[in-house]
């Protein structure tokens, strides 16, 4: 692989002629002209690092205009089909939320699409959509939206994706990832592209990771688009008529998410990754659209420092060349500001009148574990769906709250079909995770955050499947069959804390005649469960608490660590005193979080 080579310079009109044909048609740019200090340390959090800063209209002459002189802040710019509007999120006043722009591309005619009454940032044109009660297809424009719930690991705030029409009706939620769902970019099957990040596992580390995921114009259907190859984090995707996906990745988080590029290919998404620059090439940022092989991209030195500069970039060589630099201000965020083809369009049967939707699976025995992990999908016997409830910012959680997860509340359980099936009906609209079950009810496996739209149908193939495969021509027992009815009242949908449902069982059954009982009497407290590594929060199999009630260890043989906790005498099958429900509550317990 070729490293990156870089030739930098002044922009002149040189620079800019390798953009397009040689004469006075050249297309000009579209960019974010942006202060270096609020990008880096903006105080807020994600939503301000472009704080203060102006789109500017870069000609073929090398002179760039601000467009919007009148805003306090303005960032993210999107050229519509027709390459005559531009599409932008501004703050008209330091005080104001972010909301979503149109205006025309010399910066005449502005006008406000989006009034919510939360931050809208990263707005991109849509391709068309049919509703069933739309009397016909519908131009929209999608954005990412942060309606102030604390995202899962207090990791900053919650960004969903949301959709609006462009008289500013019809405002619909799209994602309900409790993490941040961002960089929405059209793809040209009609789906959008979007990195997610992802913290339902701590597998992946304290900050979990960033995939790149896709999903169909009105929320339904999300899917994988690139996550396990490469490195953790994967931000802002950008398609290239080769049929390539570029995009941003690092092995660690940053507030602007920049890193190296990597690319994948549209005929194989899931298996084609790859690297384009290394970490020592430079910093990218906001790659964009320029040719069959080309993008627009900024880069600044690998360090840190310096300014971020706009750059070609030849995909079949792994080249840049910089096209403009400012002496005072980032530039980037660059967009060729010239028509391009609007993807083709898509009709949806989502209703939002109807409170819930189906979940089915095919067969829960189907794994992309390999052969050599020791899985054995006949383990699995029941289902169990979770509600996933986020915190509004700012609120605390219960005092000595030592669970890194989101609160979670079951929706239900019940029994898998002979050939692995089942079928499902959900509330619409909430994060869930699925966890299928041995016969003890201990939590085998658990699904990232996913959801249903109302009245749409969601299924999968097996349990953490090859995204690849294709399912077998056979009809399901769990299809012939009535869903599961989940979709109850949320007041009665059961939350398990230690300190109400917990503690009292430890200390009646534990302390108190069980065999645990007379001096010295441990402590089972929830800070010493957790801190001792008693409790494995979201794995029961794994928590040698569990290893005690049940008298064996219930670790599986595909699990990379059979449990952290201290060494401890198992004690044999009948010594305890708890009764199955009480068993059942602990358990619970822990595969839901293990919550105060």
């Amino acid at each position: 692989m070729n490293n990156v080579v870089h030739a930098v310079g002044c922009i002149g009109i040189a620079g800019l002629l390798a953009l397009a044909a040689p004469d006075a048609a050249r297309p000009p740019i579209v960019f974010t002209q942006t202060v270096p200090g609020p990008m880096a340390q903006a105080a807020t959090g994600w939503v301000d690092v472009f704080l203060g800063a102006h789109i500017a209209r870069l000609s073929p002459s090398g002179v760039a205009k601000d467009l919007t002189a009148t805003f306090h802040s303005a960032a993210d710019p999107d050229v519509s089909w027709d390459g005559k509007k531009i599409l932008f999120a501004a703050k008209k006043t330091a005080a104001d939320l972010w909301q979503v722009y149109e205006m025309n591309a010399d910066g005449t005619g502005v006008r406000l699409i989006v009034t919510t009454s939360f931050n809208c940032r990263q707005p991109v044109y849509q391709s068309m959509i049919f509703y069933l009660d739309d009397p016909g297809p519908v131009p929209q424009i999608s954005f990412a939206g942060s309606n102030g719930l604390a995202a899962e690991g207090d990791l900053g705030l919650i960004w969903n994706l949301y959709s609006v029409r462009f008289d500013g009706s019809g405002l619909r939620q799209l994602t309900y990832n409790p993490g941040a769902d961002l960089d929405p970019v059209m793809n040209e099957d009609g789906r959008l592209l979007y990195s997610s990040a992802q913290r339902h596992s701590l597998s992946w580390g304290p900050a979990g990771r960033s995939v790149l995921l896709g999903v169909n114009l009105d929320g339904s259907d999300g899917a994988m688009f690139s996550g396990d190859e490469g490195r953790k984090f994967k931000r802002m995707p950008a398609v290239v008529p080769s049929r390539q996906v570029v995009f941003v990745e690092s092995d660690k988080p940053s507030r602007d998410g920049a890193g190296n590029l990597a690319s994948v290919s549209l005929r194989r998404n899931l298996h084609s990754y790859n690297e384009l620059t290394k970490p020592a090439d430079g910093l990218y940022i906001t790659p964009s659209l320029l040719g069959d092989n080309e993008i627009l991209v900024s880069r600044r030195s690998a360090t840190g420092l310096g300014l971020y500069a706009i750059y070609r970039f030849d995909l079949r060589t792994n080249r840049g060349v910089q096209l403009y630099s400012d002496p005072v201000h980032h530039a980037v965020q660059a967009r060729l500001l010239t028509a391009h083809p609007m993807p083709v369009g898509r009709s949806s049967v989502v209703d939002e009148k109807e409170p819930s939707g189906k979940l089915f699976n095919l067969s829960v025995f189907t794994t992309d574990l390999p052969a050599s992990a020791g899985y054995d999908g006949k383990l699995v016997k029941r289902v169990r769906i979770l509600e996933g409830v986020a915190r509004t910012a700012g609120e605390p959680a219960p005092e000595g709250e030592r669970s890194p997860y989101l609160v979670k509340r079951v929706l239900g359980e019940f029994d898998i079909e002979a050939d692995g099936s089942f079928h499902a009906q959900i509330p619409a609209n909430i994060p869930i995770q699925i966890q299928t079950l041995d016969a003890n009810g201990l939590a085998l496996r658990t699904c990232a955050w996913i959801w249903v739209k109302n009245k749409a149908k969601r299924g999968c193939i097996g349990c953490h499947e090859d995204g690849e495969l294709s399912p077998e021509n056979v009809f399901s027992d769990a299809v012939g069959k009535p869903p599961h009815e989940l979709n109850i009242p949320v007041a009665q949908r059961r939350e398990i804390r230690f300190d109400r449902d917990v503690q009292p069982i430890l200390q009646n059954k534990c302390l108190t005649g069980g065999c645990h009982a007379g001096p010295p009497a441990p402590s089972l407290s929830y800070e010493d469960l957790l801190a001792k590594g008693y409790v494995d929060p979201s794995a029961a199999r794994l928590s040698p608490i569990v290893w005690y009630i049940h008298g064996r260890v219930t670790a599986q043989s595909w699990d990379k660590a059979s449990g952290t906790g201290p060494p401890k005498k198992i004690k044999p099958e009948g010594v305890t005193s708890l009764t199955s429900e009480q068993k059942r509550t602990i358990v619970e317990w822990i595969d839901t979080g293990a919550h105060r």
